[in-house]
């Protein structure tokens, strides 16, 4: 664990912990060169906070068969089955039969707080590497300014290395982490990365020119991991540019299933969350063309005055509903640029107060 408590902190080099990264500071700045890696990392800039490097819980969540939304494991089982993925904002993806054939649920608050990690795979046959994403809480109580080349990270493991046959690492994918971000005014450039992806299942192959899905103690394919749950908040929003709004590359698709034997399930897409702190000045959020929210669970916007889907991007809820809300008698606007997708599988679009599409 590495505690921190400063008037100014800068990371220019690698700050390593296999727990807990606590920082607070008046001025906190993580630079291009910066990185920050541990289970959990927490930042308290009590006026202003600048990451341009990489803050990193990839892999470092719940281990495999561990946490709230565990993969079911292979071991104990009978017959030929795969493990399933772990869970997190998004169900984790089934194996391809017998007991682990149902898909993870998920688990946790992604709207009014995150503080859960990503729960691991199931696991085979004990090498398996389907680690859950850990947890990121970025605040700063004036501004938050995210540089070009950021990436702030919490990603679930892949199961393993996919090979021809044999091996040892055949699990489920572990689930994406948490990441909150939460601030007075938040500038950030349109290539700022913000990721919490599930990892991919794998599978087994006894034999190099075997092909046998149905028989007993034979092959099998495992799910891949959810993905994991993002919430944004801030009063005001403003691009590098000037422009008011917030735009920037957002990941949070489940993992692959094992596509070797049919029947395994991809993990879910996770939760996200934006909103808008000022009820007389709701922030614009836009969506990107890079962004990968085209599988989510849930999502949820609230404080926002406009919404656009840029060119050729895509916002799709695979499970629960997609709700956008407007405080008092804000104004919303949707906007579906060139080629742009929005849909929902389940439980319809909640469109609240007057909107214009």
């Amino acid at each position: 664990t590495v505690n921190i408590n400063t008037n100014s902190f800068t990371c220019a080099n690698n700050i390593m912990a296999s727990n807990l990264v606590n920082i607070t500071a008046n001025d906190a700045r993580i630079k291009l060169s910066g990185t920050l890696q541990s289970q959990k990392i927490k930042i308290h800039a009590l006026d202003y906070l600048e990451v341009n490097g990489t803050i990193d819980t990839n892999g470092r969540g719940h281990a495999p068969g561990t946490g709230p939304g565990e993969g079911c494991d292979c071991s104990g089982t009978s017959g030929g089955r795969g493990a399933s993925g772990g869970a997190h904002g998004g169900n984790g993806g089934a194996s391809d039969r017998n007991d682990c054939s149902v898909p993870t649920d998920s688990y946790g608050d992604g709207i009014s707080s995150i503080e859960t990690m990503g729960s691991g795979g199931g696991k085979c046959h004990g090498d398996d590497n389907g680690y859950g994403g850990g947890l990121i809480h970025l605040k700063s109580d004036n501004k938050m300014v995210l540089g070009p080349s950021v990436i702030i990270s919490a990603n679930g493991n892949d199961a393993g290395t996919q090979s021809s046959y044999g091996g040892t690492i055949h699990g489920g994918g572990g689930a994406g982490g948490g990441i909150w971000l939460s601030t007075n005014t938040l500038i950030a450039s349109t290539t700022s990365k913000i990721t919490a992806k599930g990892g991919n299942g794998n599978y087994y192959r006894r034999y190099p020119n075997d092909n046998d899905c149905s028989g007993a103690g034979r092959d099998f394919s495992s799910g891949g991991g959810g993905g994991g749950r993002v919430l944004i908040e801030t009063t005001s929003a403003i691009m590098a540019d000037g422009t008011n709004g917030l735009d920037i590359v957002i990941e949070l698709n489940g993992g692959s299933r094992a596509t070797y034997c049919s029947g395994a399930q991809n993990g879910m897409g996770g939760s996200l969350t934006f909103r808008g702190l000022n009820v007389n000045s709701p922030i614009d959020v836009y969506i990107s063309e890079t962004s990968i929210v085209s599988d989510l669970s849930d999502v949820f916007f609230e404080g926002v005055k406009a919404i656009t889907l840029n060119p050729n991007a895509e916002l799709y809820t695979v499970e629960r509903s997609m709700d956008f809300r407007s405080y008092g008698s804000t104004f919303e606007t949707f906007v579906m640029a060139e080629n742009s997708k929005l849909k929902n599988h389940i439980d319809g679009v909640v469109l609240i107060k007057n909107i214009q599409m």
